[in-house]
This record gives structure tokens, sequence and C-alpha cells, in this order.
């Protein structure tokens, strides 16, 4: 552990040295051999979203490592971070990612994850066959004690994100919708809410600093809501038939919904989008059921 060591002459092996690259935060790899006998560097990096903001955190790259006859390795000669790479000489294998759920079956599907620790009597699959079923729980977004916040992965700068929502609420704050979650401090929600009556409502939570970015009054019955996410802006909809569409709120500059603008003192998972439930302080643990979810790309 305490050597002697010998530097690489040729270091820095792998770093981004053009701030206007598409692809920045180059590091923290490792060596992979194939079977082939081919070495490629996986390593992690970040493309930047209207300007230095990465909203969609730590991703992987990969590319082909050269051994010099001196017997040290060098990554893509020296070149940085690649945009375009040749793969490996290795047989292909696809992924077919899900990008509609209507939760009929009786487990939650891969892309699918918690925040945090789940509480698994706060969500089923099974109490209403056909629906993801969300207990609200007691503690907002913007607390620890918010259990079960389902969310997936953004992996574009531009998508859609919808849903659909059966839920009731009948007490002042009670609450159930779609969110933009990068952590407690920072995140976007749309939701269906009771203040005295029935609203569709959009908030934000900058840097701790709370806001309601627009709210309308709404009606009983199975609502639709809708994230469109262009770069930082970030728009919201609402729907009770999936046709007419009517703007609910959003922001132009989301930058707080990633590493570089948020002030939390960890961060790396990008931001997540997904759905949440809770009683706004009424103590009820009331149902919110959700019909489907899609993710689009566009």
């Amino acid at each position: 552990m305490y050597g002697p060591y010998e530097p690489c002459p040729y270091n820095p092996i792998l770093t981004q040295s053009d701030p206007e690259a598409p692809i920045q935060r180059a590091g923290h790899g490792k060596l992979v051999k194939t079977q082939n006998g081919e070495w490629r560097a996986v390593y992690l990096c970040g493309r930047p979203n209207q300007g230095r903001f990465t909203t969609l955190g730590r991703e992987t790259a990969l590319d082909p490592v050269q051994w010099k006859d001196d017997g040290w390795f060098v990554i893509n000669n020296l070149n940085g971070p690649s945009i375009v790479q040749t793969a490996p000489n290795l047989p292909e294998t696809r992924w077919e990612e899900k990008t509609f759920d209507d939760f009929l079956d009786d487990s939650l599907d891969v892309q699918w994850q918690f925040v945090r620790n789940p509480d698994h009597s706060g969500w089923s699959l099974t109490e209403k066959p056909g629906f993801l079923r969300l207990w609200t729980g007691d503690a907002d977004l913007h607390e620890i004690q918010a259990k079960n916040t389902i969310v997936r992965r953004e992996k574009h700068h531009q998508y859609s994100a919808v849903l659909k929502l059966h839920f009731t609420p009948s007490e002042y704050g009670e609450q159930a919708g779609l969110t933009c979650y990068y952590s407690t401090n920072n995140y976007l929600k749309c939701c269906l809410i009771y203040e005295d009556r029935l609203k569709v409502k959009v908030m934000e939570n900058r840097n701790g600093v709370q806001k309601t970015l627009g709210e309308k009054n709404a009606k009983e019955g199975p609502i639709y809501l809708k994230a469109v996410i262009n770069k930082q802006a970030r728009d919201f909809y609402y729907s009770y038939e999936e046709k007419h569409w009517y703007h609910a709120g959003g922001t132009k500059d989301a930058s707080f919904l990633s590493d570089e603008g948020s002030r939390d003192e960890k961060g790396h998972t990008g931001t997540m989008v997904g759905i949440y439930a809770n009683n706004g302080g009424s103590k009820k643990k009331l149902a919110a059921d959700f019909d489907w979810f899609r993710y689009t790309p566009f």
C-alpha cells in the first residue's frame, strides 16, 4: 500500500479537454478483457444539458485500450472520450426496454425503483389487479420519511411521461401524481390534490425552496397527467380523456435537477420520473390507483 509507485508517463490517459464536447465528467474507469482478447475501458461520464448541467447523472461509456511496448496502457489513443466508437467483437444482445407499463404483472418491472427502502405495506400490484396502488403516506416528497416514491431513470434530454390515475381525495392536502425527482431538496411534482376543492397543482422544490408553479380546478373521475421535458424546460398537463390537454404549469429552467444545479452534498443519480402519493397531514391511508405509465423519448 505504501509503494513505491511509478507514475504513468502517458497521464492523463483519459480526460475531457474540450469544455464544449457532448461528453464530460469522464473517469472512474475499469479495464475489461473480452473472451476474444480485446481490451476495453468502462468508465463513467455525463452529457451536459444546455450548459454544464448533467440532468441524467452519471452514465456509462466504453472505449478501446491500447497497450504500449513499455508495459503501460492508454485509452482511445489518448484522444479523450469517443462520441462514436466501434463495438467489441462480441455477440449482440439486444435489451428491449419497457416504455409502457400497464401494471398487469404481480411484481414491478426492472426499470422501476424506490427512492429509498420501501415500505411494502404502502403499495400493491394485487390489491386492485391491473393497477399499481399506492396508499397515501404521512410524509411529503421533501421529507426523508417519504418511502413509496416509485420512479424510473430519465435517459433522454427530451421525452414525455404520461400516467392515468384514479384517486378521490377529500381532505386538505391529500395528493397523488407525477414527479420529476432528484432529491428531497430538488423535485417537481404535478398532482391531483384536495385544497378546499379538487385541483391539479404543479409545485417545485428548488434547493429546499418550495413554490407553486400553477394550479387549476379539477373534476372528479380518472385523470391523465403528463410531463413534457424539452432539455431544461419542463411543462405539465392534465386531461380527462387523453385527447384534450390543459397546461397546468411548468418551468423553463430545471437546472436544479442536476448535480451541478443542486446544492446537495451527494448526487450522481440523475433525475428520475415516476409516481407518488401522500396525505398532506390528514393521516389517512387513501388508495391512489395508477392504471398505467408511459415514457416516450423524442
